[in-house]
């Protein structure tokens, strides 16, 4: 199987789970967003636990997905599209009042034993807007498994709960602030990996024919701080938004 399809089938068995999840679990957006990807590079652990392959950096390669291809800019997009859609629906569909910000937080912890003894290793907690919809919940679940967990170097268990990754986005009339932080091994990985990810983005905001998705990646910032990995992005919504509506006429061109 090409490395292609096998990422098609890793995204398209990604979102089947998030959205069979929502039928089954009542559609709660503190239990969609995780469903259970969390860890994406499962590995057997019997009494010894076996580190998988750590986070990649630079040019390491992943044998099922590569996170420096994830369309960064265009989720954050999505996210913003689906926030107004939402807004417009719950105010004059379900006849509601709802304002902004609309906030989701995620943040996911590396295994660890709990007081009892029991190893867990999906530890995880989330909160969000009282609004957010199912949209909403699979494009973070995507963000998780497909970009931040992958990034992120592993960890061995420990009596404590040690933050893995985690998500920290805030939509409002104004602006678009997100932050995301991915921990690794060591400060060095932490540097490689920022320095990698600042080289990507760079060659997106250049290469990008689209104005809106180059506007993203122009006003987001990588910088590491000892062993983590901090994304962050502050966004005006009228440049945006305008930006958007350009891109709009020149499609339909």
């Amino acid at each position: 199987m090409s490395e292609r399809n096998k990422n098609n089938s890793i995204i398209f068995l990604t979102t089947l789970s998030v959205y069979l999840g929502l039928v089954l679990v009542g559609a709660t957006p503190q239990v969609l967003a995780q469903n259970g990807l969390s860890n994406f590079s499962q590995v057997k652990r019997d009494n010894k636990f076996i580190c998988p392959n750590n986070g990649l950096v630079g040019d390491e390669i992943g044998k099922e997905i590569n996170p420096f291809e994830y369309a960064f800019a265009e989720r954050l997009i999505e996210l913003i599209k689906s926030t107004d859609e939402r807004i417009r629906i719950v105010r004059e569909i379900e006849q509601k009042t709802v304002t902004l910000p609309f906030f989701f937080k995620q943040t996911e912890f590396a295994p660890y034993f709990k007081k009892t003894g029991k190893l867990e290793e999906d530890g995880w907690k989330n909160e969000s807007s009282d609004w957010t919809s199912a949209a909403h919940a699979g494009q973070i679940a995507e963000l998780h498994s497909l970009f931040l967990n992958p990034l992120c170097d592993c960890s061995e268990p420990s009596k404590q709960k040690i933050v893995l990754n985690s998500s920290n986005l805030k939509i409002d009339n104004d602006w678009l602030n997100s932050e995301f932080t991915i921990k690794k091994a060591s400060k060095q990985r932490a540097d490689q990996l920022a320095e990698s990810l600042g080289q990507v983005f760079d060659l997106r905001t250049s290469s990008s024919t689209n104005q809106a998705v180059k506007e993203v990646y122009k006003k987001t910032q990588i910088r590491s701080e000892n062993n983590q990995v901090f994304i962050v992005t502050r966004l005006p919504r009228g440049s945006l938004d305008e930006l958007l509506k350009q891109d709009a006429k020149a499609e339909s061109k």
